[in-house]
Order: structure tokens, then sequence, then C-alpha cells
């Protein structure tokens, strides 16, 4: 598949799934790290920027989490929402797959994720917490005296999570130049 037909199902995606939210006024839910992340993937591999898409990848690891909790807990879920979490995150494996995972992406993906959630908590509103950087996640405020301390928490816990998340994502998705190295050290 060209890189390009790959890189523009993720852009596709994040139109679909983003025209339903802006066809019922709420354009603002665009900014979920997992809806950006498709945007994110598609630029990433039509610019040939693995270090893009593999941060993205990070995101939807953690962020398809939250969303399976959360469309179990509420019951509601937009069919749209499967392309961008479950389609993007299989097109960027493909993608990386071929091209191998960049090291020190978790680094990117942490300092990307905290711009998305100050731009998200300057930009959407209040009562949405897109990226919950608002507020406290709901049933968690007993465990943080402030939301200073949640927003720091949470991206000691992310960072951490993608740092591991990508560890093993360099051991099934290895560079091509890092297979063949290991290759001919094995013989």
């Amino acid at each position: 598949m060209s890189r390009r037909l790959l890189g523009s199902l993720p852009l596709s995606f994040f139109v679909i799934h983003g025209s339903r939210h802006v066809a019922a006024a709420q354009a603002y839910e665009l900014f979920w790290a997992c809806t950006t992340a498709s945007l994110l993937i598609g630029l990433g591999i039509l610019t040939d920027t693995r270090q893009l898409t593999a941060s993205a990848v990070l995101w939807l690891s953690i962020g398809n989490v939250m969303w399976i909790y959360d469309a179990v807990h509420t019951g509601l879920i937009m069919w749209t929402s499967l392309l961008t979490h479950v389609g993007t995150l299989l097109i960027a494996l493909w993608s990386l797959r071929s091209q191998g995972f960049p090291r020190g992406s978790f680094v990117t993906a942490t300092i990307l994720g905290m711009l998305l959630q100050l731009i998200s908590h300057y930009v959407t509103p209040y009562q949405s917490n897109v990226n919950v950087s608002q507020f406290i996640y709901p049933g968690s405020e007993s465990l943080f005296p402030s939301y200073g301390h949640y927003v720091a928490a949470t991206w000691v816990l992310c960072c951490a999570s993608f740092y591991l998340i990508e560890k093993l994502c360099l051991r099934i998705l290895p560079s091509p130049s890092s297979a063949l190295v290991d290759v001919s050290i094995n013989q």
C-alpha cells in the first residue's frame, strides 16, 4: 500500500469523525487526544515523520483504554469513533512495522500531550473537560488535594507508561536497520 494512501486513511477518519462533532455543534470534541492522534498519524505517515506517528500511537495506547472504560460506563459510543481509535491505531502500527519504532518517542508524546492539554484548557468548554484539562476526573477527587497535583501525577504516570510501551514497541517493531544488524551479529 502506498504511503500516500496509508496516510490519507487516518486523515479521512479524522474528517469523518470530526464532521459528526461539527454537525452537532461540538467542534471542541476534535481536541480529544485520540481524535487528534488521527490527524497526527496521518500527517506523520504522509511526511515520513516516524516520531510524530509513534508519539500519537503512544497517546492511543493509553487513550483507547480510557475510551473503552468510558464507553462501558456511559454506554455511549459513536460508530465513527471506531475509525479514530481502532482504525487509526492499526494503520499506524502497520506503517511503523515496516519503518520501525523510533527511540525517544515517549518524550515527544509527553511534550505534545502536555501542549494539547494546555490548548484544550483554553479552547474547550469547562464542563466538557476535554483531555482532563479543566478539573480532576470525576471519582478521583479524593485522591488528589488539588488539580495541580492531579495533573502532575497524571503526566508522571503517562510519561512512565509511554516509556514502557515504547520499550515494548521497540521489541516488536524494530527498525529495519537494527534488524539487519541483529542478523549479522548473530551469524
